[in-house]
């Protein structure tokens, strides 16, 4: 008996701090990822720490009061900032990891941008039931007809 409460107190424990620890990761690349783009030249490492520090509370915070909805974002806009980083080590394209000032850092941005509101879109469009999101407008209707199922 002993065993089975333990567990059940760590296990709620583990899930009610989860998404805490997964905003502050995700807030934590997120001001990496931001202090990386928007500084030119050579990097202050100690306002990239704040930046990143400040990103990193600030998604744990915004996870845990707002769950669903909060990790939707972070979790769109660290995914864009990894694939990015990812593809900037390979080839040619590293101006999307480290760019130079002027128009890499404007593409490098807007990139990072595009691919999170992609992230975002696909997101909300697969999880629209869990996060209790309308249907698009565009979207077929549902097969269940008033409440009867439709006849071929």
């Amino acid at each position: 008996m002993r065993w089975t409460v333990s567990a059940w107190v760590v296990t709620s424990l583990i899930f009610r701090f989860a998404a805490y620890f997964i905003g502050g990761l995700t807030g934590a690349m997120i001001g990496t990822k931001l202090a990386t783009v928007l500084q030119p030249g050579d990097k202050n490492w100690a306002l990239s720490m704040i930046v990143a520090a400040a990103l990193c509370v600030s998604g744990a915070f915004l996870a845990d009061k707002f769950r669903a909805r909060a990790l939707l974002w972070l979790t769109s806009i660290g995914g864009a900032s990894m694939i990015l980083s990812g593809l900037g080590r390979m080839g040619d394209l590293v101006f999307l990891r480290e760019p130079e000032p002027g128009g890499q850092q404007i593409t490098a941005t807007l990139a990072w941008i595009g691919l999170s509101v992609c992230g975002w879109l696909a997101q909300r469009r697969l999880f629209a039931e869990r996060l209790g999101i309308e249907p698009e407008a565009d979207e077929p209707p549902s097969r269940n007809i008033g409440g009867k199922w439709p006849s071929r």
